[in-house]
């Protein structure tokens, strides 16, 4: 029996070294998978007379490179969300932007003021009567829905504005009247 084992061995060896190719190989290669950014990729090279082959890894790309690309802003009351993707391997990802409790939605308001301004000196003047005139009134168009300060030439002021969301109040900065 063992006779028996050791002539099939010997056998088998001898066959596989006397069968070999007696050509140079030419390799097509084939890329099996694209590597990404977190896993290695293959290829597959299969020679084109004989058949013979092997494969080999294609080395990861790294760590993911990724552009954000806000597709919903976060607001007062809702969430938002941005895409992620990866400017190597194009992997995308989706994130979650949380709620933004100062993220109002304001809507265009329009209030309308009479406005005393104070006169530069050089353009004082007298009216009618003889009254020196240091002051002009103007009307004022403010984007709020009231007024907390009125603004003057040189000071901001400050006005309320409600959120069309969530209908809390909020405090807007007016600018300096021009």
């Amino acid at each position: 029996m063992k006779k028996t084992i050791v002539f099939i061995l010997i056998f088998v060896f001898m066959v596989s070294v006397f069968t070999g190719c007696s050509h140079t190989h030419e390799y097509k290669e084939t890329v099996i998978k694209e590597p990404s950014c977190g896993e290695d990729g293959l290829k597959e090279f299969v020679c084109k007379k004989c058949g013979d082959g092997y494969s080999e890894a294609i080395p990861a790309k790294g760590d993911h490179e990724y552009d954000e690309n806000t597709v919903k802003e976060a607001t007062c009351s809702a969430e938002g969300e941005k895409i992620l993707t990866c400017r190597k391997c194009g992997h995308t990802e989706t994130e979650v932007i949380p709620v933004d409790k100062n993220a109002h939605v304001l809507g265009s308001h329009t209030y309308t003021k009479a406005v005393s301004v104070d006169l530069p000196e050089d353009e004082w003047y007298y009216d009618q009567y003889g009254y020196l005139i240091k002051t002009r009134t103007l009307m004022v168009a403010f984007d709020c829905e009231s007024i907390i300060k009125i603004p003057t030439a040189t000071e901001e002021g400050e006005g309320i504005k409600t959120c069309e969301l969530c209908g809390e109040t909020v405090a807007v900065i007016l600018p300096p009247i021009q």
